[in-house]
Formats: structure tokens, C-alpha cells, sequence
């Protein structure tokens, strides 16, 4: 693995909770349009804003805790395919928090919501390593 890849993975960190918000925002949607077969979300800037604020304040020590270890496990096995092993990554992650903190009564619909969060960071990760090649390619 080389130092670059390594480099990469803390401005993933930073920039996955942004995807992840966009996740979510996507979840909402399909959600809403699911249950009550219509899309009656009302979106305001103010709440946009803060929901997005609120989700980085608490997904990015996440991510950095957790997601750069767990990205370090895959990337150093390198088994399978790499979006699958970052959402069973997310999941792992997201397990453990959830085993750290509460019972096991409401576990219900997280899972996708962790494969999300892995998901999220792998995303990231590609961008920054796919804009870096560019960046390269474009000095040669």
C-alpha cells in the first residue's frame, strides 16, 4: 500500500460525512414517498444546514476512529470487492458503536443506514484517489 493511499484516507474522513448527509437525504425521500406514497418533506436552508452540521459534528470523530482503521484492514487484506468490504466495514463499525452504547431492542432498520456510512467513505475515498491520478497524469 503506498504512503499516498494512506495520506488519502484522512481528507476522506473529513469529506465522507457530506456523502453521508446526501445518503440520508436520499433515504428521507424514498422513505416518505414509501410510506405515505407522496413526498411531503419540506425542505428549509436553516434545517438543511443545521441537520448537516449536526450529522458532521457527531460522524466525523466517527470516522476518524473507526472508518481510518477499518479502511486500513481492507485495504491491507484486499479480499472481494472493495465497495462490499466498505459497507460490511461500515456495518462492523457501526455495531460496534451501537453494542458500546445501547441494547439490542431497536436494531431494525440501522443496517442500512451503516452500510451507508461505509459506503460514504468509500465513495470519498475514490474521488480523492481518482482526483489525484488526474492531478498526476496532468503534471506528466
Amino acid at each position: 500500500m503506498s504512503i499516498m493511499k494512506v495520506i488519502l484516507k484522512v481528507p476522506a474522513a473529513f469529506l465522507a460525512p457530506f456523502i453521508l448527509c446526501f445518503f440520508f437525504l436520499l433515504y428521507n425521500i424514498i422513505a416518505d414517498i414509501i410510506v405515505s406514497n407522496s413526498l411531503n418533506t419540506y425542505f428549509t436552508l436553516a434545517g438543511q444546514i443545521l441537520g448537516v452540521f449536526l450529522i458532521y459534528i457527531y460522524a466525523l470523530p466517527i470516522y476518524l476512529l473507526i472508518g481510518i482503521p477499518i479502511s486500513l484492514i481492507i485495504e491491507r487484506v484486499n479480499k472481494g470487492v472493495r465497495w462490499i468490504n466498505y459497507s460490511l466495514g461500515g456495518m462492523a463499525g457501526g455495531l460496534f458503536l451501537y453494542f458500546m452504547n445501547s441494547n439490542l431492542q431497536d436494531l431494525d432498520g440501522t443496517f442500512f443506514l451503516m452500510a451507508a456510512a461505509g459506503l460514504s467513505y468509500y465513495f470519498s475515498l475514490v474521488f480523492l484517489e481518482k482526483l489525484v491520478q488526474i492531478l498526476r497524469n496532468k503534471e506528466d
